[in-house]
This record gives C-alpha cells, structure tokens and sequence, in this order.
C-alpha cells in the first residue's frame, strides 16, 4: 500500500511530508467513499484504505500494534507504528491532548466504531456542498480492488468521516430516504439554511433532517414509489457516469441531472406532496 499522490497534494500544512508505503496484511484493507466520490444514486470511485481494526458481530473493533503483532499481523503493525510515529511528530498542541494516539483520532466521536458492519445497506450523503448527493451502498457487493495482476477483497465497508450516513438492512427504507435527499427540491430548500465551512465549503451536515422527513411505510405508495425510483436509478448510475468521466466529478453530476430528469422530476413532485414544502 503507498499514500496516494492525490492525498498529498490536499494534505494541510506540515501533513503533506507525509508519505507511507510498505506491506499489509489484506485482512486490514477496508473500501470506502469520500464525499467528492459521491454521485446522485451511485458513486465515481470506490477507494481502498488501511484500517487496523477486525469486525465482530455489530461493531469494529480498532487494534494497536501490539495487538496486531500478538494476532501475527506484523506488517500491519509495522505500518501502524509509522502512522503513530509521524502522528507524535506533527500533530498540534491541541491534538496531542484530546488525541494521544492516532488511533484516537481515528475514531473521532466513534465515528469509526459506532458503524454496525451487520447491517446490509449504507445510506451516505455529502457533509457539505452546493447540493445534497446521495448513495445507497450494499456491503454484499463491495467491489473487489484490481492492483496489476492482483485482485483484493475489500474486507468490509466503511463510511468516511465527510459524509453522514444510516445504516438500515430495509433496502426499500434507504432508497427512499436516498430519493429524497437527492431531490432537487430539497437541495432548494437546505441552501437557504447552509453557511460556510472552514474551507470555503457550504455546510449540509445535519439540516436535510430539519424538515422532519416521515418514516418510510410500506403501505404508503408515495413512500414505495420513491424507493423503487432510487432502485432503479442506482443499476442505471453506473453506466452514465462512465459517459463523463473525462470531467471530474462535476460533470458525471451533471450528466446524471440531465438522463434522469423525468425521474428527478417525478421525485421532486413525491417529495413536495410527502414533506409538504412550498416551491
């Protein structure tokens, strides 16, 4: 494994000295989405990352080098100790307080290890941007990683820490929830809402949930039909994304605006009539 020229070019500060290259064991390689990966009903790349931890039941659980090395998982535990190594050496004052190891930081708020790796389905929308962008994931198809003539299965799915998600094993409950989320409607409605990040970006966080979005019911055709749109849309996603990804992420965005408009549209008005918002 070796940090992506990508991720160096983006790192802050003293962190983009930072690079990492060496040997894992396959059972700490976890895929996961960035926000800017994500698509309306699917995503432009899947991204491979080290994450030293095993998954029980209903949780992850993060190891340390030492339990890595009793568990005969040396390399990892040697690519552990360089992450902590270069962590004691530049991280703030602040951080070396409220983090004091790495693996702290990691699992921030438990962002990390409240993730239930049981439940099938990983409803993810971006933490900030001009419009809310949503993806339904199934932890049953997690695409495998081609690297030359190696094929790697990701051990699980993981959600990243600039997107929020649900976990659910309702699939219709989800797709539901992913349709409205990308409707257009509410993107309106949440702008009028967002302030500025940190770096410029328009924060989304939690304000989609400000407009008490009801509980999917199967019984509810407006609720079932969204589902099926999302359903629909997510087998479609993966073949239009392919049609513009000569421009980055934007514009395979905007290429899936313009296929799926009569689907937005009839998304926009369900949303309308079940949220009850004013155009």
């Amino acid at each position: 494994m070796k940090t992506t020229e990508d991720s160096r070019r983006k790192a802050k500060g003293q962190w983009d000295r930072v690079e990492l290259e060496g040997n894992v064991e396959s059972d700490y390689i976890y895929a996961t989405l960035l926000s800017k990966d994500l698509l309306p009903f699917g995503y432009s790349k899947m991204r491979p990352v080290v994450i030293p931890a095993e998954m029980l039941e209903r949780k992850f659980i993060l190891l340390d080098a030492k339990n890595l090395q009793e568990k005969g998982s040396v390399n990892t535990a040697d690519w552990l100790t360089k992450v902590e190594s270069f962590w004691k050496e530049y991280r703030s004052t602040k951080d070396e307080k409220n983090f004091p190891s790495v693996l702290d930081r990691v699992d921030y708020q438990k962002l990390l290890t409240m993730q239930d790796p049981s439940k099938r389905f990983v409803l993810l929308y971006v933490a900030s941007g001009t419009y809310i962008v949503a993806n339904v994931m199934d932890r049953n198809e997690i695409p495998d990683f081609k690297l030359d003539h190696m094929t790697i299965k990701p051990r699980g799915f993981v959600a990243e820490s600039k997107t929020w998600f649900l976990e659910s094993d309702d699939e219709d409950e989800v797709h539901y929830l992913c349709s409205i989320l990308n409707s257009n409607i509410l993107s309106e409605k949440v702008q009028n809402l967002q302030t500025r990040g940190s770096w410029g970006a328009r924060d989304i966080h939690r304000r989609p949930l400000l407009f008490n979005i009801p509980s999917y019911r199967k019984a509810d055709g407006d609720h079932k039909r969204l589902a099926e749109i999302s359903k629909g849309l997510h087998k479609i996603v993966p073949k239009i994304k392919k049609i513009g990804n000569k421009g980055g992420i934007s514009v395979q965005r905007r290429k899936i605006q313009e296929i799926a408009y009569n689907e937005l549209k009839e998304i926009d008005g369900l949303v309308k009539r079940i949220l009850l918002l004013e155009t």
